[in-house]
């Protein structure tokens, strides 16, 4: 299953346009869904008021009428009669005649101050408000008549000032909420999309690596994505096929040249010079021949190794022991050639391979560095084992090359511009390239300071 450490996937994930767009969505969503809930807070405030409103002004149309009919006089029994029988109402009366008594049901006189609607502070004993502050809000209505009268009609406001404090409170956490939510949900599409984009990635990275069998998964996420991933495979084939017809073009050459080079080399052997000057000719044709024999040896075992159709004898391989038998067969070479050939080793180092393609590694990396540097140059062969492999490091102190030119060493033919000048093919580390392959190992190249060839083997048998 695809796992990634969590600190880095989100620290790249910040990084994605893909998390970005997914951000500036929730964002707009969140700030969207906010303001319909502040809109909804207004909405049902006003609304909430204006009911109260339309109340009041309610019960003043009937004070009203009650005081133009019957008088102020009669207006103030018939209220003491309303509140005597009506112990719950849920309002409020003032009334001040020009003569005569006063009727108060719990309004304060600074009421009286007000012209048309106010808001009055009453004591809460005044008022049904059991535990509730010591003072309450009132919304009065007030109305001089025409005799000189004073009305006024109030309820209490709290109902609607927990109204608009219960929606503030949803207005504000609830849109707190919906843009979080909008953020992690964001959040969680990005992630998913980047691991998904990560599947895509490391796919992409064993094509990079030559592995042209492998195919992009599907991304998801959309018909276009999926129509994105099938042209791309698309693509993939149709370059895979290529590579294969250039594999087998190649081989197929190397293959129908080998044997016209063998009879001419064959054909030169038996020639009988004349003189010496021709001895000479023929001897060099005859070098010249088994360097294009050699040359196209190195291809046809290079096309079979990555084509797979080399049989593997894949057991336990001491490795140490087959390095120790490189350096006594090359020890002869490096001595004439003024080359110091140096070997480091601690115990045995088990890997598991095939022992002559292994031998075949080996014999071109010492070639390698024998051939193209210069005499009185260190050629050293380490071995090292750890928990996770065996390492195998071929480097000499000679000049090295350019680190451009270190990523077109494997390339078949590619030969570096100071060692155009010595023999070779251009196909010794293209060859120990497909061998590191086949043992599903790792290849390193360094080329400055000195040339070294790093190889970790990851299957590690116990020793």
């Amino acid at each position: 299953m695809f796992s990634m450490h969590p600190i880095r996937s989100f620290s790249a994930l910040w990084r994605t346009a893909a998390f970005r767009m997914a951000a500036v969505f929730a964002s707009i969503f969140g700030v969207g869904a906010a303001t319909m809930l502040v809109m909804l807070d207004f909405g049902v405030a006003r609304f909430a008021e204006e009911e109260l409103h339309s109340a009041l002004y309610h019960q003043m149309a009937i004070m009203r009428a009650d005081a133009q009919l019957e008088g102020s006089a009669a207006l103030v029994n018939i209220l003491t009669e309303h509140v005597r029988t009506d112990s719950v109402s849920r309002y409020r009366y003032l009334v001040i005649p020009p003569v005569g008594p006063r009727f108060n049901s719990g309004l304060p006189e600074d009421a009286t101050r007000f012209d048309g609607f106010g808001i009055v502070e009453a004591p809460s004993s005044d008022v049904s408000s059991i535990g509730r502050k010591a003072e309450v809000r009132m919304l009065v209505l007030t109305e001089r008549m025409a005799d000189g009268s004073f009305m006024a009609v109030g309820r209490e406001s709290y109902p609607l000032d927990d109204l608009r404090a219960g929606l503030h409170k949803i207005a504000i956490w609830g849109s707190l909420a919906l843009m979080l939510l909008a953020v992690v949900a964001g959040l969680l599409a990005g992630l998913l999309f980047l691991r998904r984009l990560k599947l895509v990635n490391a796919t992409t990275g064993r094509i990079i690596d030559g592995n042209l069998s492998e195919r992009l998964p599907a991304i998801g996420f959309g018909q276009e994505f999926d129509d994105l991933t099938r042209n791309l495979n698309a693509m993939l084939d149709r370059l895979e096929a290529t590579m294969a017809a250039m594999r087998q073009v190649s081989t197929d050459v190397a293959h129908d040249l080998r044997m016209p080079l063998t009879r001419l080399r064959n054909r030169l052997e038996e020639l009988h010079p004349a003189s010496d000057a021709q001895a000479a000719r023929i001897e060099s044709a005859i070098e010249e021949a088994d360097e294009l024999l050699s040359l196209f040896n190195t291809m046809l075992r290079i096309a079979r190794l990555q084509a797979g159709d080399v049989h593997q004898d894949m057991v336990p391989v001491d490795l140490s022991l087959l390095v120790e038998r490189a350096i006594e067969a090359y020890q002869p070479a490096a001595e004439q050639s003024g080359h110091l050939l140096l070997h480091r080793s601690a115990g045995p180092h088990i890997v598991v391979g095939d022992a002559a393609m292994l031998n075949q590694l080996l014999a071109n990396l010492i070639d390698n560095g024998l051939q193209h540097t210069p005499a009185g140059t260190s050629v050293e062969i380490a071995l090292s084992s750890a928990a996770d492999g065996v390492r195998l490091l071929v480097k000499d102190d000679g000049p090295g090359v350019g680190e451009a030119e270190v990523p077109n060493l494997t390339k078949r033919f590619y030969r570096a511009d100071d060692s155009r000048t010595r023999p070779g093919t251009g196909l010794g580390l293209t060859l120990v390239s497909a061998i590191v392959d086949l043992h599903e190992a790792s290849l390193r190249i360094s080329g400055h300071p000195g040339f070294a060839v790093e190889v970790w083997f990851s299957r590690v048998s116990p020793a």
